[in-house]
């Protein structure tokens, strides 16, 4: 039994097909017998019959990535290989030349076909060159097949002349393929030639936008070493393209077999190809592109202001609800001074010091074990010396400040006052905030090439008495000897705003047809903090947007003034660092450059969150570099139009006393005010 697929189908297939072809084979004799009532004829064209099957394989798609509102991301687009099995006659009762005349009906019948594509209605030369490619193809097989027959002095004894030429190698226009199946043998038996069509898809896959989805969903590669089951050659290159349910399924079979008067014809029950999987993401593609335009309008603000772009940004949006990531978008500086999208995506593959953003998040954890309380005084006037035996450490602010309480220290984001609450924590609680808060752990997404990230190699209180009072455990208090992710400190956020731990997430579902076959929960853990707690560290980030005295971001406070947004509506915080790190650039040596990064985080609604965002630039030897000038102008906006998009799926209602006065509009981007407080401050 011959087979016109390129791999053997598996045992099962196999026996499948024999069944089906001799079942075939059974019913066609039977009719024939029946009908002529020559048994020893129906016998000879039996074998006839079963030489010409043929089994035609279908590559499986690949399957479909979607947005939570269920716009396309990724999907397959099937095109078709289309061939011709032709049958032209040699000769005819009435006379003439017959191959001629079936030819050139034929090619009529086609070129009338491809003329169905609008495209090529509207592009006369392009249906011209291809009727001729076709025309060429065809002449050549005659003459061929033609050349064969005379050789072997066949042409007295042969009827008809057979041909099999390629009429399109990736045919997607379903007005073309229906006119070409109007021509097939079982439907156009009256026509001068015999004529059977083979469809043989393949998979294009189509990105609705590949540079916006680049980095988190990733793109298809070929690959020499195709899928065992199926001989695929297609294999996902990063992100969510490299999770194992995008395999794609089996392909299935179909079967052209040829009855006992040398008709062609569809067999039943043939196998279907697997409905593949479709994932269903919790992003926002209106969202994403929003959020990309930001982070781009981001990097060019800093190429004004120092001459060269950031070395790289990230600009990610959760739902706090549910932990689902809304957008999530990278900016990579490229050798052409643009972004590239298809280089690290910096929301899971870049790390940086995160600097005061932890602030809050250790401060909380120490309310709740009573190492201090909210009237808990500060003094922050001058520097603080920290000692054990012969070694001692100063901690200084960039500006002077009065005693502060934990409120004034968020707001004014000191280092001594973070510093000292840290060391009332102790090193036990220090240790319970960096795992509570899994700084420095995978976010768990399955994206490839996501870093850890860096934090302490022991628990803190296993370290020499010097580190715990000396070196680690004050750099913890504001955000140094850490390295994290944007992902991971949003996962951190989300976990504040929620008094208990917390997961980000980004598949919801994954569906096969139209059942659900995997659900993804959203998670949440017991609750460790109260209420109380945190309402007192979010009204603390509330007077940081509010642009009280002594806030860090008192010219992005301003902006959100003019745009309408009422007074503790938005909660967020600043964050600067900086670390020295050596580089190579292409043709100078090896030196040592300082990295600082700018980053911000923001809440909205303060009463109950319902968007978290956040911002990282980072940028070598850029003085003056701090989160609130240049991170949260495109977090806020992003911050914004992301309450505006949840707003579009459900109507969310607020405390008025917090929510009254705001229109929803997305409001233009902030201007970076040179004379800020912020670049004054540093940070």
């Amino acid at each position: 039994m011959k087979k016109d697929g390129d791999s053997d189908p598996g045992e099962r297939s196999r026996l499948m097909v024999i069944y089906l072809a001799l079942g075939a084979v059974v019913l066609a004799l039977l009719g024939r017998i029946a009908q002529l009532q020559l048994p020893n004829a129906g016998v000879a064209r039996a074998e006839v019959a079963l030489r010409a099957e043929r089994t035609q394989r279908f590559p499986a798609a690949r399957g479909n990535i979607i947005d939570r509102r269920g716009e396309p991301i990724a999907y397959d687009r099937a095109v078709y290989e289309s061939r011709a099995e032709l049958m032209l006659p040699l000769r005819r009762k009435e006379g003439g030349d017959a191959l001629a005349a079936s030819r050139g009906q034929f090619l009529r019948h086609v070129f009338a076909a491809l003329a169905q594509d609008r495209d090529l209605q509207a592009d006369r030369k392009a249906l011209r060159d291809l009727a001729m490619k076709i025309q060429k193809r065809l002449d050549s097989k005659i003459d061929r097949a033609y050349a064969r027959l005379a050789e072997k002095g066949q042409l007295d004894s042969k009827s008809y002349l057979k041909v099999d030429v390629l009429l399109h190698s990736a045919l997607d226009n379903e007005r073309v393929l229906q006119a070409l199946r109007s021509l097939d043998q079982r439907e156009n038996p009256e026509s001068q030639y015999r004529f059977f069509l083979h469809l043989r898809p393949t998979y294009e896959r189509v990105y609705a936008d590949r540079e916006l989805t680049a980095g988190i969903v990733g793109t298809v590669k070929l690959t020499s070493d195709p899928d065992p089951r199926n001989a695929d050659p297609r294999r996902g290159s990063n992100g969510l393209e490299r999770l194992t349910i995008m395999s794609p399924g089996m392909p299935g079979m179909q079967r052209l077999l040829v009855n006992a008067l040398e008709k062609g014809f569809w067999s039943d029950g043939a196998l279907p190809p697997e409905t593949p999987h479709t994932i269903r993401t919790t992003l926002d593609l209106e969202l994403q592109s929003q959020a990309q335009e930001l982070l781009d309008e981001a990097a060019l603000k800093v190429k004004e202001q120092y001459k060269s772009l950031p070395d790289w940004g990230a600009l990610v949006a959760v739902e706090v609800a549910t932990g689902d990531i809304l957008a999530a978008v990278s900016y990579q500086a490229g050798e052409d001074g643009e972004n590239n999208p298809y280089s690290a995506f910096a929301p899971t593959q870049r790390a940086c010091p995160p600097g005061s953003v932890v602030k809050p998040l250790h401060m909380v954890l120490g309310l709740e074990r009573g190492k201090f309380n909210w009237q808990t005084k500060i003094d922050c006037s001058t520097g603080f010396t920290v000692t054990w035996k012969n070694a001692k450490r100063t901690i200084r602010d960039s500006h002077v400040s009065a005693w502060l309480d934990p409120y004034g220290v968020i707001l004014n984001s000191s280092n001594i006052g973070a510093v000292q609450l840290a060391l009332r924590s102790g090193s036990h609680v220090l240790e319970e905030y960096l795992q509570r808060f899994q700084l420095g752990s995978s976010v768990c997404l399955g994206l490839p090439g996501e870093i850890d990230g860096l934090r302490p190699g022991k628990p803190i209180y296993e370290m020499r008495p010097a580190n715990q009072l000396i070196w680690t455990g004050p750099s913890i208090g504001f955000g140094y000897e850490l390295k994290t992710t944007t992902l991971q400190m949003l996962r951190a956020y989300l976990t504040l705003l929620s008094g208990r731990a917390r997961e980000l997430r980004l598949v919801s579902q994954v569906i096969q047809g139209k059942e659900v076959v995997k659900e993804f929960p959203v998670l949440r853990g017991e609750p460790f903090l109260s209420d109380l707690n945190v309402s007192l560290v979010k009204s603390a980030m509330a007077g940081v947007m509010n642009g009280e005295e002594g806030s860090t971001a008192r010219s992005a406070a301003a902006w959100l003034r003019k745009q309408g947004i009422p007074l503790g509506y938005v909660g967020g915080k600043t964050g600067t660092s900086e670390y020295e790190e050596k580089i190579r650039s292409k043709g100078k040596p090896e030196r040592e450059v300082i990295m600082r990064t700018a980053s911000f985080v923001g809440f909205a609604p303060v009463d109950k969150p319902e968007v978290l965002v956040m911002c990282v630039l980072q940028k070598p030897n850029a003085s003056l570099f701090y989160g609130g000038s240049y991170a949260a102008p495109a977090a806020l906006r992003l911050l914004l139009a992301g309450l505006v998009r949840c707003r579009e799926k459900q109507e969310i209602v607020h405390d008025q006393r917090v929510s009254v006065g705001w229109t929803g509009h997305v409001p233009d981007p902030v201007s970076v005010d040179d004379g800020s407080r912020d670049e004054k401050r540093g940070r």
